[in-house]
């Protein structure tokens, strides 16, 4: 028979859902690079310094990373803004009551195929 765990697993969680964490829990919402290294050093207590650099770094310097660095070299969240949802927020207010499903299927196929997603 093969050994296994009855421990149960605990939550998992991203490299970016830390690192949102960590500059979220900070004073200012910016953390030096080594202080996200750090925080994260503290959670993944069993990983190596250089496989928590690497995931660290990947999210970082991402493409479509939801983190930017200041001038300073702090890093925080960069806010991202997504107007696609905006004519349906107007609706909602116009009508003053809650959508039927038909109703929100017909807006989000209308936005879907107004979108332009050539910049992806």
């Amino acid at each position: 028979m093969g050994w296994y765990s009855k421990q149960k697993s605990g939550p998992v969680y991203s490299n970016v859902s830390l690192i949102k964490r960590s500059l979220f829990q900070s004073k200012n919402g910016k953390l030096p690079y080594h202080d996200i290294i750090l925080y994260l050093r503290k959670i993944w207590n069993k990983n190596s310094i250089e496989d928590i650099d690497y995931l660290v770094d990947i999210a970082l310097h991402a493409r479509k990373s939801y983190f930017k660095e200041d001038e300073n070299g702090l890093w925080k969240v960069k806010q991202k803004i997504e107007n696609l949802l905006d004519p349906i927020e107007i609706y909602a207010k116009q009508i003053l009551s809650p959508f039927t499903i038909k109703e929100t299927y017909k807006l989000l196929g209308n936005l879907i195929s107004q979108q332009d997603y050539s910049h992806f």
